[in-house]
């Protein structure tokens, strides 16, 4: 059967020496596999696969599993995430976190339009998209089994109003705390229990990222700096308390230590 749909590619795999299977999440949220056939020679008319991010509108074969790729139209191009170094590695580092749900259950959440808002924003961003990796971490939390919040401290149960400023991570509460608790347990040399020091700022992000809603979010654009440590944070609950590690985390943090 002949099908249409809107979809962006997350995977291309080399399959022989002039084609590939590709990976597809399309718009009714369907992880599609795809061959595409002659997709190395460079006469393919799919060349459009190998020049960058892309939003396109995908006619292919498909029966049962794999389908064959028949035709591509172009409907946004994301032109900028292939110039810069760090906008790509947020890009790559996103479609890593969305075909980790290939296989699972996915109602309820739009994965499509997460994943086009995604790509609009680190289009659109002048930073290093990070904060847009730690939108989707944000919104994916409830299908990799996770549940944080941002906006009470876990110790003292405070809301992150302006008198509670919330200021790092406690491993014993499994949670974000404000000053005002790290202040009283280094004045009572309480060694019981651990935290890590978060910026307050970067917390305040994530709170409004884990409740906005996508629809009416219209850019993401936060300095460097508290994209990098709201996506050190994310990136640490998922890989210590969902046991997810990503591949494309690693080349991050190589580019963090180079301050590229």
């Amino acid at each position: 059967m002949l099908q249409k749909k809107s979809g962006i590619l997350l995977r291309k795999v080399n399959y022989g020496e002039t084609s590939n299977i590709i990976t597809v999440l399309t718009e009714d949220n369907q992880f599609v596999p795809m061959m595409v056939r002659g997709l190395n020679k460079s006469s393919s008319p799919f060349t459009v696969l190998k020049q960058g991010y892309v939003k396109a509108v995908y006619i292919y074969y498909q029966s049962k599993g794999l389908g064959q790729l028949n035709a591509i139209d172009v409907e946004q191009r994301y032109s900028t995430i292939e110039q810069h170094i760090e906008k790509y590695s947020s890009a790559q580092f996103i479609n890593e976190v969305m075909l980790r749900l290939q296989h699972e259950e996915v109602d309820g959440i739009d994965l499509f339009n997460l994943l086009v808002k995604s790509m609009e924003f680190i289009d659109q961003s002048n930073g290093n998209g990070l904060d847009v990796a730690s939108l989707v971490l944000c919104k994916l939390q409830q299908l990799f089994g996770l549940n944080f919040q941002f906006n009470h401290c876990t110790k003292c149960h405070r809301i992150n109003v302006k008198e509670v400023k919330l200021s790092a991570f406690s491993y014993a509460t499994h949670g974000v705390i404000c000053e005002q608790c790290v202040q009283a347990m280094n004045e009572s040399n309480d060694q019981s229990e651990s935290y890590a020091f978060i910026n307050p700022k970067a917390i305040y992000a994530l709170d409004r990222l884990n409740t906005v809603p996508i629809h009416q979010l219209n850019s993401l654009n936060l300095s460097d700096e508290i994209s990098r440590d709201m996506f050190m944070l994310m990136e640490m609950l998922y890989r210590d308390y969902a046991g997810h590690v990503f591949k494309t985390s690693q080349f991050i943090r190589q580019l963090n230590e180079m301050d590229i």
